[in-house]
């Protein structure tokens, strides 16, 4: 694994700390500036309404950054699998537009899109894994520019506001962030060698399969890699090692399946979300088919806790929920826990996952079932 000097960690810490100041401070001067201009001061009404129109921008952002994706995925030769905004989700499933609901902790959106070539051949990368930041560099020109134009102050100053807020949304997709793999660090990651070009295919090529309603079992097995981590593995290669353990269980070889977890969550490589979903999928199969215990209550850390209260929407958590409330004895609580999964269950457009959660339920409740 190559490793980054700390001064190169300690220098990216500070760019990002001084761009932050740069366009804080600028967002500051400007709206004094514009209030000085009209001859107002700051009220509670102008407070809220600078508030909202910051969150109306932050979303502006997100949504250009993954048009941007599917802008230039096209462009690239890639065809449409899905795209989110919020979460609400636009999704192609057997060749027609469906609409449904998802959502992926620590994004706003995301446009997945998957390359038309066969394994292991080259295809471009670069400008659909680009697409987002410019996007946002070409709306930041455009709003600063249309800013530039008008003369009321304060339309100057929202339209600003939203310019560099399209900067501070782009800049850090172009990072290495330790929460989330991005679209710079896949660029690079992808150029260094086919490995990690190979699993960005595979990973597009599992979700689009599986919203097209094909089981991970059922899915090629050359597109998935069950073996340990080794050296030369990022992000990239291990979220399909990740999705290979869901196989693993999908296909009921549930010791194989939390070995490679366990090991997946040893390694340390992956961004926190991947680690923390990990933990998610161990937890739901240790409890499902072994109830709780040592390693269980070990995994279920404060930080897990959070996590996993900030993604109870999932398909995952509703299970794990219905699997953990099983052993309460709470005869309500159980019949919430059901309802909830059902309805989870339903509405998941991600259906090729769905069996591997089924199966645990099953599992857990056959458990259950024989302990009374």
């Amino acid at each position: 694994m190559e490793k980054k000097h700390p001064f190169q960690k300690a220098m990216r810490h500070v760019i990002a700390i001084l761009i932050g100041a740069v366009l804080g401070f600028g967002i500051g001067v400007g709206i004094s500036a514009a209030l000085n201009e009209m001859k107002m001061c700051i009220s509670l009404p102008i407070y809220v309404g600078m508030v909202l129109w910051l969150y109306v921008t932050v979303l502006l952002a997100i949504w250009l950054h993954e048009a941007g994706h599917l802008v230039c995925g096209l462009l690239s030769g890639y065809r449409f699998a899905s795209y989110r905004a919020g979460r609400l989700m636009l999704y192609r499933k057997e060749g027609r537009m469906r609409i449904g609901f998802y959502h992926v902790p620590g994004t706003g959106g995301q446009c997945l899109m998957v390359p038309q070539t066969e394994q292991g051949e080259p295809y471009p990368f670069v400008l659909y894994n680009a697409g987002g930041v410019l996007a946002n560099a070409l709306g930041a020109i455009a709003l600063a520019g249309a800013g530039l134009a008008v003369s009321q102050p304060f339309l100057r100053l929202m339209l600003l506001v939203a310019a560099a807020m399209q900067v501070i949304m782009g800049v850090p997709n172009l990072l290495s962030l330790k929460t989330i793999p991005t679209d710079g660090q896949n660029i690079r990651n992808m150029r260094k060698n086919e490995a990690q070009r190979i699993a960005f295919w595979r990973m597009l090529h599992i979700y689009e399969a599986c919203l097209n309603t094909v089981p991970l079992r059922e899915q090629p097995s050359d597109w998935f890699d069950d073996t340990p981590p080794g050296e030369g593995d990022d992000p990239l290669t291990l979220s399909i090692k990740a999705s290979s353990a869901l196989r693993l269980t999908d296909e009921g070889r549930f010791d194989e399946a939390a070995a490679l977890y366990r090991a997946l969550l040893a390694d340390g490589r992956m961004a926190q979300t991947q680690r923390n979903e990990c933990a998610c999928e161990l937890l739901l199969l240790l409890c499902a088919t072994e109830g709780a215990s040592e390693e269980t209550a070990a995994l279920e850390t404060k930080e897990l806790r959070r996590y996993i209260a900030a993604t109870k929407g999932s398909l995952s958590r509703a299970a794990l929920v219905l699997v953990q409330t099983l052993s309460s004895g709470d005869a309500a609580a159980v019949e919430k826990a059901e309802r909830f999964w059902q309805a989870r269950l339903q509405h998941y457009p991600i259906e090729g996952e769905r069996s591997c959660y089924e199966i645990l339920v099953q599992c857990a409740k056959t458990r259950h079932a024989a302990a009374k």
